[in-house]
Formats: structure tokens, C-alpha cells, sequence
């Protein structure tokens, strides 16, 4: 869903830029609609040159 590495979404993870569900230590799920606002919150929009 977000087209990066396993490796970054932990680093994003631990750093607490997204949230997540930790089941247990190792058992981390993430809520679906969570990312997507996330995404949206960091997407910038491209200018347009007329």
C-alpha cells in the first residue's frame, strides 16, 4: 500500500510517524484508513505552469 520497504515502515513505526495496532512484541497490525490519511497529509501537489 505505501511502496516502500519492509525496513521503513518499522523505522516509521518506532519512530511513531504512523500509528499501529502492537498486538504483542513482534505482532503489529495497521489500520488500513490510518494510512491512507497518512499519505494524504504528505502528498504534495504538483504546480501547473500555464
Amino acid at each position: 500500500m505505501l511502496g516502500v520497504a519492509l525496513k521503513t515502515v518499522r523505522k516509521l513505526t518506532q519512530a511513531r510517524r504512523i500509528s499501529c495496532v502492537r498486538l504483542s512484541r513482534r505482532c503489529v497490525r495497521y489500520d488500513p484508513a490510518a494510512l491512507a490519511e497518512w499519505i494524504e497529509q504528505r502528498t504534495v501537489k504538483a504546480i501547473t505552469r500555464k
